[in-house]
C-alpha cells in the first residue's frame, strides 16, 4: 500500500509543479490608475479622517463632488528602470470613487521614499478622498479544483 500512496503522491506533486510553470506570473496590481470623471452627484458633507499617521488625520473635512475613478493597475516596462524597486504596496482589488475633499489642517512637510527615489514633500493640501467602489454590472468570478485520487493496485 505504501508503493501506490507514494505512486499517487508522486503523480500529484509532478503535476502541481507542471501547472505552476505553465501559468504565467500574475503582475501585482498595487498602483491605481486614475481617470477625471463627470459625475452627477451634488454632495456637500463634513467628514473627520483618521490616518495610518495620526499627522494626516483631521476633523471637520468638507466633502464634496466626486472628481476621479481610479482603478487597480500594474506597473511595467518602466523606463528607465526605478531606482528603489524594493519600495512596493499590496495588492488592490478594490476600484475608487476619489472626491473632492477641504481639510483647515494639513500635514507637516515630509521625506517620502517611492520607487523613485526620495525626497522631501512640502506644502501639503489636502484635496481628495477615495473609497472603494464597484462599477455596475462588474461580475465575480470563482474558480473550482478538483482533484481524482487514483488508486494503483500492488502486486
Amino acid at each position: 500500500m505504501k508503493m501506490a500512496c507514494g505512486l499517487v503522491a508522486s503523480a500529484f506533486g509532478i503535476g502541481s509543479l507542471l501547472t505552476s510553470l505553465s501559468r504565467p506570473a500574475e503582475a501585482q496590481l498595487s498602483h491605481l490608475k486614475c481617470h477625471k470623471v463627470s459625475d452627477p452627484l451634488t454632495l456637500n458633507a463634513k467628514v473627520d479622517l483618521d490616518a495610518l499617521q495620526s499627522e494626516f488625520s483631521a476633523t471637520g473635512c468638507q466633502l464634496r463632488n466626486p472628481r476621479l475613478f481610479c482603478v487597480p493597475v500594474a506597473k511595467n516596462n518602466v523606463q528607465p528602470q526605478p531606482p528603489r524597486p524594493d519600495v512596493t504596496g499590496q495588492d488592490l482589488s478594490d476600484d475608487y470613487v476619489c472626491y473632492r475633499l477641504r481639510c483647515a489642517v494639513q500635514p507637516p512637510d515630509k521625506q517620502v521614499t517611492d520607487q523613485f527615489g526620495t525626497r522631501m514633500e512640502k506644502r501639503y493640501r489636502t484635496e481628495t478622498l477615495c473609497v472603494p467602489a464597484r462599477k455596475a454590472g462588474a461580475t465575480t468570478t470563482t474558480t473550482t479544483t478538483s482533484t481524482t485520487l487514483i488508486t494503483l493496485p500492488i502486486p
